[in-house]
């Protein structure tokens, strides 16, 4: 027994003293991958993070794509609301017209009132340059 004992491969040989295997460190990837896998694995904080922000980015882009589908087919409102603009702008026009018709109306009146030897000092001649 003492000869199949000595020769069994657990035991150190003369020559295997003083090399022991050392374990071989996984690479950075690896590292990240195991540790992605472990948030992902089991219920922790870390989980319930990943959890609600895939959730938050599923239903944006749900919302998003439900709004591309709307308005591309199914949209009434921006017709009736662009024509409702384009009047107001028209009313809007017409209004500056119509202000600066009643302005010039009103200058004309007020010219039509001017008497410039009103503005004459007492017992002098009319300058030139209150003449029209």
């Amino acid at each position: 027994m003492s000869a199949s004992s000595s020769s069994s491969p657990s035991s150190s040989g003369p020559g295997k003293a003083g090399t022991a295997e050392t374990p071989v460190r996984p690479s950075i990837s690896k590292r990240m991958e195991m540790c992605f896998m472990r948030a992902l694995r089991g219920p922790s904080v870390s989980h319930s993070i990943l959890f609600g922000m895939a959730a938050g980015v599923c239903t944006y882009a749900g919302y998003y794509m439900y709004r591309a589908v709307k308005l591309t087919f199914f949209d009434t409102e921006s017709i009736a609301l662009q024509s409702r603009l384009r009047y107001a702008e028209k009313q809007k026009i017409f209004q500056q017209e119509l202000d600066r018709e009643l302005a010039a109306g009103h200058i004309a009146s007020l010219v039509a009132e001017y008497n410039p030897i009103a503005i004459r000092l007492p017992f002098q001649t009319l300058d030139d340059k209150y003449r029209i």
